[in-house]
């Protein structure tokens, strides 16, 4: 007989199947791990899909800047036609393909503060600024998009400035149509042609025909308190001084050189720093060629130019007009034989008076000045007081008989303030007059005399000629030129003679930067003909364009 063994009992330590739940559950914390990891990889990488879109969407935008900034650069006036390239307020790949990428960017120019669209038939009043630190100014839009982000910027372009600059010159020369010379022949700078045996041009040499006339020289006693731009070497004989004796910040004395033609002592007086080492380092800064664009500002771009003021714009005289600015009361005096309306004038709406030519054979000899015969030429006569901001334009000359300076100050020659700008701008010359004779010296004719200490608180531009003294070689001296403003010119003017580095006859300078130019403009004052400047970017708030 056969027993069955017993079954045989587990010691009450042993953990045989354990493994397998541990392992199960190792497997479980594993997996969920991965699916956190997972997640974490894919929401991440959603994340920076979004953040090289946003990056890759603003470079778009900056790149449909860089093309637009290129395009104006190329052609001034690429601006006026009101450009626009894509849609803007993009939410997709629409738009124009930035070259060599994925993405798209578009632009369009923006309207002036009260303007709801630029025009392209209307360009200047629709969107250039007129007020304000942005006058001068427009500014364009301009989208970039990646894949569904689309970021907007908005640029503001502004030209370099005449108003930045106390004084500024193209050649320092007399004018060539003044003095009968050759204006294709004397129109060349003085360094342009160095001699090779002196190239540093340190003496003065045949760089110039000598039939355009010798230079006109700064001398002891003239003084030009701020920023200096010349296209041309300076003129020195003595000891002149330039730049502020006080400038917040150091002035720029901007020329290719100081030079000593006349063999006298050498040694202005320059407070701040020179730039430019005999050659056109500086650069050159070109005057617009005439200023009818102004014309078209006064007369509200219509096609008449009949004498008075457009309802909106400015006023348009035809024919020499007298204009005597009547201070505080905001008014103008006119005389003008085409003009029959009411007297005074008031102030123009958008601040611009222009003088238009009827029809002009006069021609101008600053040494040999009559006057009265001018008849049809659009010549203004301008003296007074003023209080609030205007400017006066002109087909032929702008004549300055009698100090012309803003109301309230405490002295004639005291620095003007608050917010009043005076701008003169003249297609040809902006003339100090002055009646005289080489027999009888200083006279009077008819409205016209001497002035004695004259003061002109003007920003004042002669587009194609200069800013003259009539007669200046002749008669006694009349003391100081006061100017607190600016003074831009193609061609160097003379105010006076000297002998030996002193006043003969005419006028010291004492020409004054007004530091207000720096953020304010007399009413759309011209700007020069050079490649606009992108002063200020700002982004957009949101994706739909609206700033």
């Amino acid at each position: 007989m056969r027993l069955e063994p017993k079954p045989r009992r587990l010691a009450p330590h042993d953990e045989r199947g354990f493994s397998l739940a541990l392992t199960i559950v190792v497997l479980m914390v594993v997996t969920g791990l991965l699916a956190g990891a997972f997640d974490a990889v894919f929401l991440n990488t959603g994340a920076t899909r979004t953040d090289l879109d946003q990056k890759r969407a603003l470079l778009a935008a900056e790149a449909g800047l860089s093309i637009y900034d290129q395009q104006l650069n190329a052609n001034p006036n690429y601006w006026d036609t009101c450009p626009s390239g894509g849609s803007t307020g993009m939410t997709g790949p629409t738009g124009v393909p930035v070259p060599g990428s994925t993405e798209y960017y578009s632009y369009k120019t923006l309207p002036a503060t009260g303007s709801t669209s630029c025009s392209a038939s209307s360009p200047i009043p629709t969107t250039i600024e007129t007020t304000g630190a942005a006058a001068g100014s427009f500014r364009a839009e301009f989208s970039g998009s990646s894949g569904p982000i689309t970021r907007t910027i908005v640029a503001q372009f502004q030209p370099p400035s005449f108003l930045n600059y106390i004084y500024f010159t193209n050649f320092e020369i007399l004018d060539p149509a003044a003095t009968g010379d050759s204006l294709t022949t004397c129109s060349t700078y003085y360094w342009a042609a160095p001699p090779a045996s002196d190239p540093n041009q340190s003496a003065w040499g045949p760089q110039r025909d000598a039939a355009c006339g010798g230079p006109i020289n700064f001398i002891t006693g003239d003084s030009l308190n701020g920023p200096l731009h010349s296209n041309d070497d300076l003129a020195i004989c003595g000891t002149p001084s330039f730049g502020s004796t006080s400038p917040s910040s150091p002035d720029t004395v901007e020329t290719p050189a100081m030079v000593n033609p006349s063999n006298c002592a050498n040694a202005p007086v320059v407070n701040g720093t020179v730039n430019g080492t005999y050659n056109n380092t500086v650069g050159t800064v070109q005057l617009p060629a005439n200023n009818a664009q102004l014309l078209q500002v006064a007369d509200g771009s219509t096609s008449t130019h009949n004498s008075g003021c457009y309802p909106g714009a400015g006023c348009v005289f035809t024919g020499p007009t007298t204009i005597v600015l009547n201070g505080s009361a905001n008014t103008m005096t006119i005389t003008n034989a085409t003009y029959a309306g009411p007297n005074p004038v008031p102030w123009p709406s958008n601040g611009v008076v222009y003088v238009a030519n009827s029809s002009c054979s006069a021609t101008y000899s600053p040494t040999n000045v009559t006057y009265g015969n001018d008849a049809g030429c659009g010549d203004a006569t301008v003296s007074g007081t003023y209080s609030s901001s205007l400017t006066i334009g002109a087909d032929n000359d702008i004549m300055i008989n009698g100090s012309i300076t803003q109301t309230g100050l405490s002295t004639p020659a005291a620095a003007p303030s608050g917010s009043a700008l005076l701008g003169l701008i003249a297609n040809d010359f902006v003339r100090v007059t002055h009646p005289c004779s080489t027999s009888s010296g200083n006279t009077t004719t008819g409205v016209y005399s001497p002035l004695t200490n004259p003061v002109i608180d003007a920003a004042i531009l002669a587009l194609n000629h200069s800013f003259i003294v009539d007669n200046f070689q002749c008669g006694s001296p009349l003391g100081t030129l006061t100017v607190w403003g600016a003074i831009a010119q193609n061609f160097r003017g003379p105010v006076g003679t000297e002998s030996g580095g002193s006043v003969y006859s005419g006028y010291v300078k004492s020409y004054n930067y007004d530091p207000r130019l720096q953020t304010l403009s007399p009413p759309s004052f011209l700007n020069p003909v050079t490649d606009w400047s992108v002063d200020r970017v700002t982004e957009c708030g949101d994706a739909s364009g609206a700033c």
